[in-house]
């Protein structure tokens, strides 16, 4: 477990699992690592959870892991969908599990040791012998996972060494995912896959196949966003010149003389003409009714000056009997 330590912490890379430290007080001795809360690849392959779009993407960043690992001489031997774990979200794949992990070009198993055959190229199941290019064929035998849904390689082939060595033979990819990836597939069947190490091609040149693929797709979804916006746009341009075009009133030169106005010349001015007629109507009935008032005042006026001339003749009539 220390010695696992003592690898992870030369592995410096975003696609890379990192190490925090380790707990050696306890037994065994406990790696503290990166929190990947998405789980392992090959559960999330199996349950369907990675959109298509997203696998070139993912298969990238495997290669840039491996890539940075062999940069650091260092072999990972144990390269597989089980060992890549994920985030939340699925975007982002990390490398992971270095129990078997070994420094160096290359390394020759000498005693015995549990490996998993199925990921394994010819000369390590034969020979024992592993270096940067047995992890070349287990990174072909990974896409092959990544993309039939996590699916057993060699499914249904009992003795799998038999068929790897004796009869050189891989993984066969399925004939809708060779439709699917006709330049990628070929070149991985081609050169991955190679029965001699030294025929096969390195990570980078892998990472770099990848890297135009993941560009590719980004430069179509950006041309395909694109044009969906160029024919909105028209079809936005095309409404509005379907649209009748609305009629100007031409101001009154009283109007136009007002100062403060905020309209400019030219343009009507149809809340403050509403506003004037709502005014004027306000103060019609007002003016009829001051009329009806004054009128009836006068008329008060009237009587009482009557009633009071009255009074005066009937008190002089009054003197003038006495």
């Amino acid at each position: 477990m220390t010695s696992e330590a003592r690898m992870m912490r030369a592995f410096q890379h975003e696609n890379v699992v990192k190490l925090y430290g380790l707990v050696a007080e306890t037994s065994p001795v406990t790696l503290v690592v990166e929190f990947m809360s998405g789980g392992d690849l090959a559960r999330a392959l199996r349950k369907r959870k990675i959109p298509p779009q997203y696998r070139i993407q993912l298969a990238l960043h495997a290669a840039l892991g491996i890539e940075h690992i062999h940069e650091k001489h260092h072999i990972h031997r144990d390269l597989a969908a089980r060992n890549c774990l994920l985030t939340k979200d699925y975007r982002i794949l990390k490398i992971a599990d270095f129990g078997l992990t070994r420094k160096g070009h290359k390394y020759i198993l000498r005693g015995r040791e549990a490996i998993a055959i199925r990921w394994q190229p010819p000369e390590a199941l034969q020979h024992h012998i592993f270096t940067p290019q047995s992890d070349i064929w287990s990174f072909g035998v990974l896409i092959y996972e990544i993309f039939t849904n996590g699916a057993e390689p060699y499914e249904g082939i009992k003795d799998v060494r038999k068929e790897v060595i004796d009869r050189r033979g891989h993984v066969i990819f399925p004939e809708n995912v060779i439709k699917e990836l006709p330049t990628l597939i070929p070149y991985i069947t081609r050169n991955a896959f190679a029965y001699e190490p030294d025929k096969r091609l390195t990570m980078k040149d892998y990472r770099a196949v990848l890297q135009k693929m993941v560009a590719a797709m980004s430069g179509n979804s950006a041309g395909q966003s694109h044009s969906r916006k160029h024919r909105t746009n028209r079809a936005n341009a095309a409404n509005l010149s379907n649209r009748p075009s609305r009629s100007t009133v031409s101001p009154t030169p009283q109007q136009n003389r007002s100062k403060g106005s905020r309209h400019a010349p030219g343009v009507p001015q149809p809340a403050v003409a509403s506003k004037r007629i709502r005014q004027s109507r306000r103060k019609e009935p007002s003016e009829a009714k001051n009329s009806s008032r004054r009128k009836k005042k006068e008329s008060r006026d009237k009587d009482n000056q009557q009633n009071q001339d009255s009074c005066r003749k009937k008190k002089k009539r009054e003197r003038d009997e006495d």
